[in-house]
């Protein structure tokens, strides 16, 4: 049995996602025309210097890069049209609406919204958590 012991090689995150995931990966078209509604689209500030793409950004991303029509629901203002000007900036479209889906009672009239203003609806992607502001033990 050898006692040799070696330094951990360097791990490459990358390289363990797809291209897609990345950003890199050329269009197919698999969207195109559909539209669809992402809850939670927004990306809240993170100090660091090159911060992860949360979730719901990065399927908005996504699915604008795939052809379809996105409305970013969000209950920040400013990462609800950051999310856009990312996906426009591409060529996407995409639009915000601002809700706080904690109110019930916004959910229906913001997808009546969204829904009107898309021409119609094709999916719904909701990547929403409501905290109560307690900690993790």
């Amino acid at each position: 049995m050898s006692t040799t012991t070696h330094a951990p090689k360097q791990i490459d995150p990358s390289a363990s996602l797809h291209a897609e995931a990345l950003g890199r990966a050329k269009s197919h078209g698999r969207l195109a025309g559909r539209r669809i509604i992402v809850v939670g689209a927004g990306q809240r500030t993170i100090v660091d210097e090159d911060p992860p793409v949360g979730n719901g950004r990065a399927m908005s991303v996504l699915f604008a890069r795939e052809g379809a029509t996105v409305a970013c629901i969000d209950v920040n203002k400013e990462a609800a049209e950051d999310t856009v000007k990312q996906i426009t900036s591409e060529g996407g479209k995409a639009f915000a609406d601002i809700v706080d889906v904690a109110d019930a009672s916004a959910i229906g009239p913001s997808v009546e919204r969204c829904a009107k203003k898309l021409g119609g609806l094709d999916g719904l992607a909701l990547n929403v958590g409501i905290s109560s502001g307690l900690s993790l033990p």
